[in-house]
């Protein structure tokens, strides 16, 4: 028989970008929540250091002269090692060096923040990071990003959520069908057990799949529903393999969760080895019952899929709809500013 699988596993057509820092260790994103605060508090700093050299009438000032002559505070939580590091590395201005004009303190206070947010991005959401934004800049686990591609990855991300609930549900109600499917099969040898008090009879062998295998448990012969296995000299009047298997521990589970304790499968499942069932006919009918309730709570939870999967695939559609009208909408306006340039 040709089925249809469906894929649920993979990227769904799209490489999601999970927030979740890059993979710092406790200690590792304490020591780098640290930096931040400190690179952060040192741009405030030095964003009122130049206000006051305004107002002095200074047009430069040197880092280690500045905080002599009372123009420049640094922070009391800001390290000897970070104070070297920030200056001389982030910002491009050693702390020991000489004056700097105040458009490039200015300069400087914008690199320090963009990396005080690119840091920051790396953390773990729980410790302090998440998406940051610098200027107009996005950075994500430490990736600067335009609001165009944030806009797009986030949406992205969304579609493949939503992809991956379809698959989901898809497979649900796939995985139902074939069940349906083999308690359809069940369902004629049990009428035909009602009607004729006997089942097929095929060529014994063992088989440890489909229907076999509830017949390994529970051989059918003449004298009525009695145990027996596939192992000795049983009686050729046993089921042989179905085209959909399913198990007789899948059908007790379902007939526990259906049914409840007291079904007649249950008590089936409950018979001694080499006891006489004792299952008369209108136990059959009974159980052909039992397994048609069965069959409707499938046939409702595929009602249920089926409902779901409309409001996924309209939330797919919303959310494509959506995206192209802001990316068309960010054409747009680049075109504008260029026409304008």
């Amino acid at each position: 028989m040709t089925t249809i699988t469906v894929r649920n596993v993979g990227a769904y057509g799209f490489n999601t970008t999970p927030l979740n820092g890059v993979g710092f260790s406790t200690a590792e994103a304490d020591t780098k929540r640290s930096d931040v605060d400190q690179a952060l508090a040192l741009a405030d700093a030095l964003r009122a250091a130049m206000q006051a050299a305004r107002e002095a009438g200074l047009q430069a000032f040197a880092p280690a002269q500045a905080v002599a002559a009372g123009v420049l505070t640094l922070p009391a939580s800001l390290s000897t090692a970070n104070r070297e590091d920030f200056f001389a590395n982030i910002m491009g201005r050693a702390y020991a060096g000489g004056p700097v004009s105040l458009d490039q303190w200015s300069q400087a206070v914008e690199e320090l923040e963009h990396w005080a947010g690119a840091t920051a991005s790396m953390l773990p959401p729980g410790a302090g990071g998440g998406t940051r934004n610098v200027r107009g800049t996005w950075y994500v686990n430490g990736e600067p990003w335009s609001l165009s591609e944030l806009f797009t990855v986030n949406r992205v991300n969304t579609l493949s959520e939503i992809d991956r609930m379809v698959a989901e549900s898809l497979n649900v109600i796939a995985a139902n069908n074939d069940a349906a499917k083999a308690l359809t099969v069940l369902m004629q040898k049990l009428f035909k057990k009602y009607n004729e008090n006997k089942w097929e009879i095929e060529t014994h062998k063992k088989v440890n799949s489909g229907w076999v295998e509830w017949a390994a448990k529970y051989e059918l012969n003449e004298q009525g529903y009695t145990l027996g296995n596939l192992g000795g000299n049983s009686s050729p009047y046993i089921t042989g393999n179905s085209e959909y298997g399913y198990t007789f521990a899948r059908l007790l589970a379902q007939a526990d969760k259906h049914i409840g304790p007291d079904s007649l499968i249950r008590k089936l499942d409950g018979l001694g080895t080499g006891v006489t069932a004792g299952l008369q006919k209108e136990d059959f009918r009974a159980m052909i019952d039992e397994v048609e309730q069965i069959l409707g709570a499938f046939s409702a939870d595929n009602q249920v899929a089926q409902l779901r999967n409309e409001t996924l695939f309209n939330s797919r559609s919303n959310l494509l709809e959506g995206l192209g009208t802001f990316l068309k909408g960010q054409q747009t306006t680049r075109s504008t500013v260029a026409r304008n340039a």
